[in-house]
């Protein structure tokens, strides 16, 4: 005690005694429920409030979720849409299978590609805007690109707005001319008329020319 009188203006500061100390916090978890995942809800009825209809193949769904992933889904539940007010929205471009991809991507982030679906997935993906989704396609359809399909490829990036896919088609062309023959000619003429000029243009035109 002598010892602390002594020294007491280096122990206190203005005559108080000032105690100082770090606190750690720690989340606590609670032990009474489980973390729900979007992979528990996927296509369940339990709380869903939007059912999705294409041909005679219904999906139950949840609005919340749906909007976190499309713009399109964001737009519709803000507003009174029809879609929106009576709780259904009818699909009628789209297969019951596309829809059900879509779907699991968007309740548990994880596709299943397939090459009959891959064009028809690509549309959805750009039409209800899963950017996400959008991304994985193109980057599928790059990997499945070849001399006899690049046509098919072409085609879908551009209906699906891929600007970055169709450069790469395009730079693809440009230096493999050969693979334009009577048959894919004849494909061509399925394209819209400014896809064809511009994919003409990469026959006459260097590659270093294309921008």
């Amino acid at each position: 005690m002598s010892t602390f009188s002594e020294n007491m203006d280096y122990y206190l500061y203005n005559g108080k005694l000032i105690i100082k100390f770090f606190i750690e916090a720690k989340p606590l978890k609670s032990d009474g429920y489980p973390e729900l995942h979007s992979t528990t809800l996927y296509n369940k009825q339990d709380f869903s409030d939007i059912e999705l209809i294409t041909g005679d193949k219904k999906f139950c769904a949840h609005k919340a979720i749906l909007a976190n992933h499309s713009l399109v889904f964001t737009t519709m539940f803000k507003t009174d849409m029809r879609e929106n007010i009576k709780n259904v929205v009818t699909i009628n471009d789209i297969s019951a299978e596309v829809i059900d991809c879509l779907l699991t991507w968007i309740y548990t982030n994880e596709v299943e590609f397939h090459h009959d679906t891959i064009y028809e997935l690509s549309y959805a993906s750009e039409k209800c805007q899963i950017f996400g989704l959008k991304k994985l396609c193109e980057k599928y359809l790059y990997e499945l690109l070849t001399v006899k399909n690049w046509v098919e490829i072409i085609s879908i990036a551009d209906k699906c707005n891929v600007e970055n896919l169709k450069k790469m088609l395009i730079a693809f062309i440009n230096n493999r001319k050969e693979i334009l023959t009577p048959e894919t000619y004849n494909k061509l003429k399925n394209l819209n008329k400014m896809l064809i000029l511009e994919v003409l243009e990469c026959f006459v035109t260097p590659i270093t020319e294309i921008k």
